[in-house]
């Protein structure tokens, strides 16, 4: 058993060195992989024929030394076997899978001990399919996708020999994966965990070799604050409750019938980030642990229904050696200070993980510390801590100051009339609404809001038929409209009508127009065919000098998107020096910095939210006078608006940017408990961020039980953020700053403001806004209905 554990140690080195751009030798490259496959194959067969003893923990010990060849064959480019070979592992695979099923019925007797002893092998055989499946058998036609995404999951990690890489780009490569496959996306991102876990722990057995690791053990510490930041994200995001028993149903049915493994549900897929996190913490003291992870898994192992994750709970507070007698003591605090009602766990559990932890690491089955603390990567934060570039001090409180009102713009329209528009929106003062269909647009103004309630009739300042109109825009002097074929740019001031200026477009997008000083900046969003990918698209900006009217001449900058997305919502933000956009397909979040010449002389911020549902692949007939071909696209899942839908800019108090974003969950995102709205970092004084920290991106869960949200508004003066839902729901929320870095709400629930708008049919962002001085909420929808809101500061 000694030396099955030492194999797989010297092949999670091999691994490590093999990523850390060691270069081997591979003048015996076929060779080499050829005696891979053979161990592995022997490491598949029932070891009591190789003279080892049949009980739980060797097999546990087999199959992650089993893995760990696994996943040394894919870092040595293996795409295939042939196909005796494949049949072989496969075959061997589901005798394990049988043999692991059924042991708890012939072997343990259902004894405490055993069952603690038998859990993490079910997990085990699940993952080793999970690596097996990656491979293709050598006589099959199936189109090879997976082994470049393979290559590409583990490209850049590198911790040995001093040359860490970059830990965002590290964790951003797990989600960026998963836009390969996405049913189920659970098993790729756990096998990913898995090998950054298993490879840093591998690091830093390699750094006991070292005379002077400190650089290597402060990188090391870095990587493994970042993952765990990762794997809490991954818990908060798509685990609102842990999964009550593991779902092992169908275990006995297909191991009855020689079939199986089957691929890894969410409540193994739940086990199996618990494992990662215990392997981690068998090199690094619990203090590592976020706080809100830590909180988690102490809920977990007071209040969860699956003992198998209690067990593995406890194995993740007790696995560090150095600090195991602390938390040993006070876990049995705990338990004697609550009453019998409000826990789970059990004493006889926690001595019984310890003594297994100890009797592996007598055996030579686990890292033993020669003395407390030796070794042990501290539990203090990194040196080179990002999220305190984020760190806000409490922002304070305000509340509404009055009873809403209510005004009503449009009048009744004529009999056998449409009673409604499919837009409305606001002027950045707020003292104009458009509204709009495809074939009219009017606008309105000078309403006001007087003390005693009564309103002045707002005028009709623009009143124009039009055809295929798809977008509009509206600042203090000017209406811009983007119909199928062109850009209508109005004045809409009272002085006299200018002839509207005209611009050549095609396939509008999106649109944002801002006024700064003597410019009109408008910023238009455009998709157009192309071949390869199906779509393109881009981002243009407009400067117009404002005279008389507006310049001839002007300045125009085009900023390409990644091939096969385009816009969906664009926004000008921030005296017209930050501008952002949100693409369709792929709910990407973009900024660029913009200057007087409208160059973006930084890179462009770049934010994915991870529950998303992509786009598929779909087919096209592309014909040509010479040949017919099909070719493969990428295609909408969803046909409703989903993803972000709307985005405000946020100034804190201490000159910091970030971003809060509305958010309209699908149907195919309910089993993931809906897709959050949120708030992310943008910018640090006047310095654009090209990726954020995930610590320091939070999740509203406020709106847990709300409908899909379709605009959003933020006061910098109340720290109030508001949203308006697609039922006509106003909901608004307390800003304030999180211990992690970032701002986020405190609040339990939203406040829900009395009055009610109608039913959006389609919503434009700028339907929800804050005045200029931040102390009134304007809200309006496509009937004329007008709400306001006023606040002031407790």
């Amino acid at each position: 058993m000694q030396g099955l554990y030492e194999l797989q140690v010297a092949i999670d080195h091999e691994c490590l060195r093999q990523l850390s751009g060691i270069q081997l030798d591979d003048s015996n490259q076929h060779s080499d992989r050829a005696s891979l496959v053979e161990l592995a194959l022997r490491l598949s067969k029932p070891l009591h024929q190789f003279g080892y003893a049949d009980t739980a923990v060797m097999c546990s010990v087999q199959l992650r030394s089993l893995i760990a060849v696994l996943a040394l064959l894919h870092h040595k480019g293996l795409c295939s076997l042939d196909p005796e070979l494949w049949n072989q592992l496969s075959d061997n695979v589901v005798e394990l899978f049988r043999k692991v099923t059924f042991e708890p019925e012939s072997s343990r007797n259902k004894s405490l001990n055993n069952r603690i002893r038998h859990a993490p092998n079910v997990y085990l055989i699940l993952l080793t399919a999970q690596y097996i499946s990656f491979w293709q058998r050598g006589d099959s036609f199936r189109a090879s996708i997976v082994t470049p995404a393979f290559d590409v999951m583990f490209a850049g990690f590198s911790l040995a020999g001093g040359q860490y890489g970059n830990i965002q780009q590290i964790l951003r490569g797990v989600d960026q994966i998963l836009s390969i496959w996405r049913r189920p996306p659970t098993k790729y991102r756990v096998l990913v965990i898995q090998e950054y876990a298993r490879q840093a722990a591998s690091a830093f057995r390699f750094t006991r070799g070292v005379n002077d690791p400190g650089d290597m053990r402060r990188d090391i510490t870095n990587f493994v604050s970042r993952l765990l930041d990762h794997i809490e994200s991954i818990f908060a995001s798509e685990f609102e409750t842990s999964p009550r028993t593991l779902a092992d149903y169908w275990h006995k049915h297909l191991a009855a019938f020689h079939r199986g493994p089957p691929k890894l549900d969410p409540s193994y897929y739940f086990y199996g980030l618990l494992d990662c996190v215990a392997q981690i913490m068998s090199f690094t003291e619990a203090g590592m642990l976020p706080q809100r992870l830590a909180e988690r898994l102490e809920e977990l192992l007071f209040t969860s229904e699956a003992a198998e994750i209690r067990w593995k709970t406890i194995e993740i507070f007790l696995s560090c050696t150095s600090t195991r007698a602390i938390q040993y003591q006070s876990l049995q605090e705990r338990i004697q200070a609550l009453p019998i009602a409000d826990f789970r766990v059990t004493t006889p559990e926690i001595d019984l993980v310890r003594d297994h932890l100890i009797d592996d690491e007598s055996n030579a089955l686990a890292e033993e510390e020669v003395e407390p603390g030796a070794g042990v990567i501290p539990a203090t934060p990194p040196l080179e801590d990002v999220d305190t570039l984020w760190r806000e001090n409490h922002f304070p409180r305000s509340r509404i100051k009055e009873q809403p009102r209510l005004l009503f713009v449009l009048p009744s329209r004529r009999l056998f009339r449409r009673t409604s528009y499919h837009s409305a929106g606001f002027s950045p003062d707020c003292r104009r609404i458009y509204f709009h269909d495809d074939e009219h647009v009017c606008v309105y103004e000078k309403f006001e809001t007087p003390a005693n309630g009564l309103s002045t009739s707002p005028s009709l300042t623009f009143n124009k038929s039009f055809k295929s109109v798809r977008h509009v825009a509206i600042s203090a002097r000017f209406l811009v409209i983007a119909r199928a074929k062109e850009m209508l740019i109005f004045k809409t001031a009272s002085e006299p009508e200018l002839q509207p200026l005209v611009n050549d477009i095609s396939s509008p997008s999106g649109l944002a127009i801002y006024e700064k000083g003597v410019h009109l900046i408008i910023v238009l969003g455009q998709s157009h065919a192309c071949p390869s990918t199906g779509i393109k698209g881009q981002v243009k900006i407009y400067k117009y000098l404002i005279g008389r009217g507006l310049e001839a001449s002007h300045i125009t900058r085009v900023i390409p998107l990644p091939d096969g997305d385009y816009p969906k919502r664009l926004y000008i933000e921030a005296d017209a020096t930050l501008v952002c956009c949100v693409t369709r397909r792929q709910n990407k979040l973009f900024a660029w910095k913009i200057d007087d010449e409208l160059a973006t002389p930084d890179e462009p911020f770049a934010y994915l939210k991870n529950n998303y549902t992509p786009v598929r692949q779909g087919r096209i007939v592309r014909m040509s006078s010479v040949m017919v071909e099909s070719v493969l696209i990428p295609t909408a899942q969803e046909t409703r608006e989903t993803g972000i839908t709307s985005t405000s800019l946020y100034r804190s108090p201490s000159n910091r940017s970030y971003l809060l974003c509305s958010t309209s969950p699908s149907a195919e995102r309910w089993h993931n408990h809906g897709e959050w709205s949120f708030s992310v970092p943008v910018s640090n004084t006047d310095t654009l961020v090209r990726t954020p920290p995930p610590k320091v991106v939070h999740n509203f869960e406020q709106f847990r039980k709300h409908r899909a949200l379709v605009a959003s508004a933020v006061s910098n003066t109340h720290n109030i953020l508001a949203v308006l839902g697609e039922t006509g729901e106003i909901s608004i929320l307390q800003l304030d700053a999180h211990e992690d870095g970032g701002i986020h709400s405190q609040e339990k629930e939203a406040l829900k403001v009395s009055q009610q708008l109608a039913e959006q049919e389609r919503p434009s962002a700028s339907c929800l806004r804050f005045d200029p001085e931040g102390e009134r909420l304007f809200a309006v929808d496509n009937k004329g209905m007008v709400v306001i809101v006023e606040f002031e500061k407790t």
